[in-house]
């Protein structure tokens, strides 16, 4: 499993070095607030907990936090869409200690008010401040306009973590609110696609995470007693979890 920073206990969050990145204005680049300024971890907090997806298609679409473990996430492949609650409390991505992308097509939406970012991976990921109604189409692209991923957000969104194969480091994409896609799902899924219309927001992939959309809320972690969509998801040991699942198309 990972590794906790040198000095760091179980249950207890590690510290900003001094003088390191987001230092200046006390916001961690990515994560959340209480998180990466030193606040401590939920009571039910285990580095043995681990949310893994390595492919098929997961859509989470719930009323608290959207993809929500109280350990780590990793996304390794396949297709993550998540709709995260409105309200300022919850965010589409959720953990205690991190959330690594090396694969996969991801759009995480939800409120900024608790959101956070991926902490690190091989694949360009970015947080976007893209805001929409309650079905409202949001579409990833690359330079050229080419969809990467799509995906019609159930539910009120001001911000969104996005990574797809075919981001570069440092390369500028685009996220596309509102636009129509061709041969789009049900879900309003597509990939190597066209979008039209819409109010096109850039961003610069990077494998470092960082605050596009803006300066996140400084306080605590929460407790996991809120009815989240995916708590902890499965074990190191590998035993399933007792909470609800996303649903999971092959």
């Amino acid at each position: 499993r990972p590794e906790l920073p040198e000095g760091a206990e179980e249950g207890q969050a590690p510290q900003r070095p001094e003088g390191g990145p987001g230092a200046e204005d006390g916001m961690p680049q990515g994560g959340r607030g209480g998180m990466g300024a030193g606040g401590s971890v939920a009571a039910n907090a285990s580095e043995e907990c681990l949310i893994q997806i390595n492919g098929g298609k997961v859509t989470v679409d719930v009323g608290g936090d959207g993809l929500d473990s109280n350990g780590y996430v990793e996304v390794n492949g396949g297709v993550v869409l998540a709709s995260g609650s409105a309200g300022g409390g919850d965010s589409a991505l959720d953990y205690e200690y991190g959330a690594t992308i090396t694969g996969g097509a991801v759009i995480l939406a939800g409120a900024t008010g608790m959101a956070e970012t991926f902490t690190e991976g091989t694949q360009p990921f970015a947080m976007v401040a893209a805001e929409g109604a309650a079905g409202t189409n949001l579409a990833v692209t690359d330079e050229a306009g080419t969809v990467l991923v799509s995906y019609t957000v159930p539910k009120a969104f001001q911000c969104a973590v996005v990574s797809a194969p075919g981001l570069t480091e440092g390369a500028t994409g685009k996220v596309v609110v509102g636009g129509t896609v061709a041969g789009a799902d049900s879900a309003g899924y597509a990939t190597d696609a066209m979008v039209e219309g819409g109010t096109t927001v850039d961003f610069t992939a990077s494998t470092t995470p960082s605050n596009e959309a803006g300066r996140m809320d400084d306080g605590g972690r929460r407790g996991g007693s809120r009815g989240d969509a995916v708590r902890g998801g499965q074990t190191r040991q590998g035993a399933a979890a007792q909470s609800p699942q996303p649903e999971v198309v092959a």
